[in-house]
């Protein structure tokens, strides 16, 4: 990507069916993680292995909460 070159529009979301078993991890990452990516592990647009996908949550500032006794 150039600095000279506008960026590219965002991807639309997909929108799960709602009849569907699976397929809404990567729309639920997408909503509540501040950055997510990933890569496929092997050989193969997925490799040997599927994929691995990596998520950052941020954290509030100050010290975490007491845990309840």
């Amino acid at each position: 990507m150039s600095p000279d070159l506008p960026a590219p529009p965002p991807s639309p979301r997909p929108v799960a069916d709602t009849c569907a078993v699976g397929g809404r991890g990567l729309l639920i990452l997408d909503l509540l993680a501040d950055r997510w990516g990933g890569c496929g592990t092997g050989e193969g647009p997925y490799g040997p292995a599927g994929k691995t996908i990596w998520f950052e949550l941020a954290l509030p500032p100050g010290p975490p909460p007491a845990l309840a006794a």
